[in-house]
């Protein structure tokens, strides 16, 4: 079923003009309002993975314009996520903007280390993670 699901997916990708953004987050309600934001505000296509390691599996197969990466999640953190994405030469250069929980330094600090291009603070006005979206992406 996966696998189907990543060639619907890469196919949708490839034949739409509309930027692909993957929401990797763990708790669905979020996870959907972050959709329809992107969706309806952005008009961009989203995809969107409930762990770490399918966030991993779907930003290989899919190879979205950019992702949205939870950093406390089950089977993966984030942190390692954007490791293995930064490691990966089919996903090194996507862009990734961290949304978390986490609003201390050291996360912050990590996540720059690791190479994330930006860095959302949950809760979040959903205006201010549009803009840093688009200022990503363009006006989608």
């Amino acid at each position: 079923m996966r696998g189907l699901l990543s060639r619907f997916f890469r196919k949708r990708h490839k034949d739409s003009l509309k930027k692909t953004i993957l929401i990797v987050e763990d708790e669905a309600p979020l996870s959907l309002l972050i959709k329809r934001i992107l969706e309806l505000k952005g008009g961009y296509e989203t995809v969107i993975a409930h762990d770490g390691k399918e966030g991993l599996d779907v930003a290989i197969s899919t190879q979205p314009d950019l992702i949205l990466l939870d950093i406390n999640m089950p089977k993966m953190d984030g942190f390692e996520v954007l490791k293995k994405l930064k490691d990966n030469k089919a996903t090194f250069s996507i862009p990734v903007i961290m949304v978390s929980g986490n609003s201390d330094d050291i996360s912050k600090l990590k996540t720059a280390s690791l190479y994330s291009d930006d860095y959302v603070t949950k809760p979040f006005v959903a205006e201010a993670l549009l803009s840093k979206v688009k200022s990503r992406l363009g006006s989608g």
